[in-house]
This record gives structure tokens, C-alpha cells and sequence, in this order.
């Protein structure tokens, strides 16, 4: 249905008023004259043209002219110029958004304490077929020669939402033939089995799995156990250009980041085992800005992950 005020009658009208208000001050024009068609009758006098055949100006139609441009010129809407965002500008809003509570967050926290048996869940701990595991929402992630790194909102143990981040090894999959897995579970629970809908070392398609869960929950495992020593040593020190010795020695270092990282985040009355071993000093990144993520040393700081699980909360993914 059009809207009424878009009708070209009623712009007749409309701009008809405006110029009645602009001319009533202008002299010889009598705005009460104005007839049903909504234009103005102007008095017009004849005049003789002079000896060089230019035609002299009438001041009161000149005036009048000017007054009906005038009002024509307030009578047209003026565009607002396009804001458009850098990626930088973008991030730092979604980052923002989530520390105030916005996006995803309500949904995803009311699912879960219907599929829970104890209420007030948050995003923490929790037990994924009797192991705890984490759960938080993936904001966004980024991207270096060597990493992904996915930008994730938990709560804390006091209960209010904080943002970190935790990293794929890229160059693990990049050069060996490890595979990064990509697990759904069957019902909106991690209750329900899950099966993986993604296993495999192809950057492209595993960016294109992040796409589609930005804003969604994502669960990890807690490595929070020493990686095998001899991942470290022999063949591995060569194979496939050392990557997986490489990998194992990061792990090793990063075990107590992500034992901090479960230390960190809402225990949902879980008690998880071997947390306590954390080296004094030891932090996880804490990100309320985009100036933050950009001092990340992704190879240092933060923990790595090798699986991600999902479930769906609504909206189709599959």
C-alpha cells in the first residue's frame, strides 16, 4: 500500500502551504487567492521592451520567484551520507555488543537452562557425556599466517560475561595430515550425541564453518593433560617439516593457559581434575577492544585447540 504521504497530490498541497507562509510577506501577492489546483495566481502587468529589446524585470514576480524556489528547496528531503564501517570498526563493535549483553547471549543462556537440570547455567563449565568441557560464543575470529584465532565471550566466576580467545594451529594442518574436527550435537543440548560434520585440513572450508557459527555456542575440550613427550622427539623433530613437534612443544607450554582458562570461567557446579598445577603468574588474554586482540601473540598467549562442538539454536545450521 503506498504510502499516503508519497501521493504527488498531496506534495501539490503540502508545498502549496509552505509557499502560502513564504509569500504571505512578499507585497502584491495575495495568498487567500490560492485555487483548487494548488497553484498561485500571480498579477502581472504589461510592460513595453526597451530600445535594446531586453525585456525589463517584473521586482514583484522576481520576488515572488525567488520565494517559490525558496520553498521548493526546504521541501526536498535531504539524504543522510552512508556510514560504512572498516572491519576493525566492526569488530570493536561486536565486541562491545557482547561485554553489554547483546547479540545471541539470552537465547543461547535460556536454551541452556531449559536443557539443564539445575538452572541459572552460564557460560563455563559443562559435561559433555561425564567430562567437562567449556562453552561460550564464538564473536568473531581472525587470522594470521599461523593461526585462527576465535574471539569467544564466557562468564566468569563471578558471573558477568569477559571475552578471550583461543587459536587453531593452522600450520599443523597446513603441512601434516592431522585433521581439524568439526562435531554437531543431534539435539540444541550438550546432553544429545554428536556426530562430526567436519574432519579435515582445508583452510577454506574450515573458515567457512566459522562464518556460519559466528554468534552461536561453541564447546571445547579442556586440554588441560601434558601432551606425549615423544611427539617432541625422533621423526617428529623432520616429519613434515618438524609441524607436529612444533604443535606438541606449544601444547606442552600452553597446558597451564587453558587449565587458568577453566580455573577462569563459571564452574557451573562442575569440579573439574587437573586444574590446580598453574605456574604463578599465568593469565589469560583478556579482550575489550580491538586494540586488544591486535596485540595478541597467538604462538604465546593464548591456548590451541584441535576440535570444536555446536548445536544448533534455531536457525538451521547444519
Amino acid at each position: 500500500m503506498r504510502n499516503f504521504f508519497e501521493s504527488g497530490s498531496v506534495k501539490k498541497i503540502v508545498a502549496a502551504a509552505g509557499i502560502m507562509t513564504i509569500l504571505s510577506g512578499v507585497p502584491g501577492c495575495k495568498t487567500n487567492e490560492i485555487n483548487p489546483t494548488g497553484t498561485v495566481p500571480f498579477k502581472t502587468e504589461d510592460k513595453t521592451p526597451s530600445p535594446t529589446n531586453s525585456p525589463t524585470s517584473n521586482p514583484e514576480e522576481s520576488a515572488i520567484a525567488s520565494a517559490v524556489a525558496s520553498a521548493e528547496a526546504s521541501l526536498t528531503p535531504s539524504l543522510s551520507p552512508e556510514i560504512t564501517l572498516s572491519p576493525e570498526e566492526i569488530l570493536d563493535k561486536k565486541i562491545d555488543d557482547s561485554l553489554n549483553g547483546e547479540g545471541n547471549r539470552e537465547k543461547i543462556l535460556i536454551n541452556m537452562d531449559n536443557t539443564n537440570e539445575k538452572k541459572g547455567t552460564k557460560l563455563g563449565l559443562v559435561d559433555v557425556a561425564g567430562m567437562p568441557r567449556i562453552e561460550g560464543i564464538l564473536i568473531d575470529y581472525v587470522k594470521s599466517d599461523d593461526y585462527v584465532g576465535l574471539i569467544m565471550e564466557f562468564d566468569g566466576t563471578n558471573g558477568k560475561p569477559f571475552l578471550t580467545e583461543l587459536a587453531i594451529p593452522m600450520y599443523l594442518y597446513d603441512k601434516a595430515p592431522s585433521k581439524f574436527k568439526i562435531n554437531k550435537f543431534t539435539q540444541p543440548t550438550v546432553k544429545s550425541t554428536y556426530t562430526a560434520v567436519y574432519e579435515g585440513n582445508d583452510k577454506t572450508k574450515i573458515l567457512e564453518y566459522l562464518d556460519l557459527l559466528k554468534g552461536k555456542p561453541l564447546i571445547f575440550d579442556s586440554l588441560v593433560t601434558e601432551f606425549p613427550k615423544e611427539w617432541t622427539q625422533g621423526k617428529w623433530l623432520t616429519e613434515y617439516d618438524g609441524v607436529v613437534a612444533k604443535w606438541a612443544n606449544e601444547g606442552i607450554d600452553k597446558v597451564p593457559l587453558f587449565r587458568k582458562l577453566v580455573k577462569s570461567v563459571y564452574s557451573n557446579g562442575l569440579k573439574p581434575k587437573n586444574v590446580d598445577n598453574i605456574p604463578k603468574g599465568t593469565k589469560i588474554v583478556d579482550i575489550k577492544s580491538v586494540e586488544d586482540v591486535n596485540k595478541i601473540d597467538m604462538s604465546k598467549e593464548v591456548p590451541i585447540i584441535t576440535n570444536i562442538y555446536f548445536y544448533d539454536i534455531g536457525e538451521g545450521l547444519s
